[in-house]
């Protein structure tokens, strides 16, 4: 039938995003750190999300904190307390250099 690929593949990346969800949801002991725990958290992620949006940005701490509604203080402790900047390997200090360079290779 026409377009039941295009419906297929949709639909296995719907399931895929469900499971990594669900997965997450779970809290299992290896979900308490990491990115996709960040991606997920209400104020860290939209951090996240800001940064990769606008790449070309000056970012600092405080311009991240104030983008998802926090204090550069609190944003900086919640960030360090949850290993988020050990996640993806890279230090807090590099992590938009870092994210700017993947960005830039696609």
């Amino acid at each position: 039938m026409p377009g039941s690929d295009l419906v297929v593949n949709r639909l296995a990346d719907v399931l895929f995003i469900q499971c990594l969800r669900a997965h997450i949801a779970s809290r299992l002991e290896a979900c308490n750190n990491g990115l996709l725990r960040a991606i997920f958290d209400p104020q860290i992620g939209v951090a996240l999300k800001s940064m990769h949006e606008k790449v070309d940005a000056p970012w600092t701490v405080e311009t991240l904190a104030a983008a998802c509604g926090m204090s550069r203080s609190a944003f900086a402790v919640r960030f360090k307390r949850n290993g988020w900047g050990d996640a993806t390997g890279v230090p807090d200090k590099l992590e938009n250099a870092e994210g700017r360079c993947v960005v830039a290779e696609r």
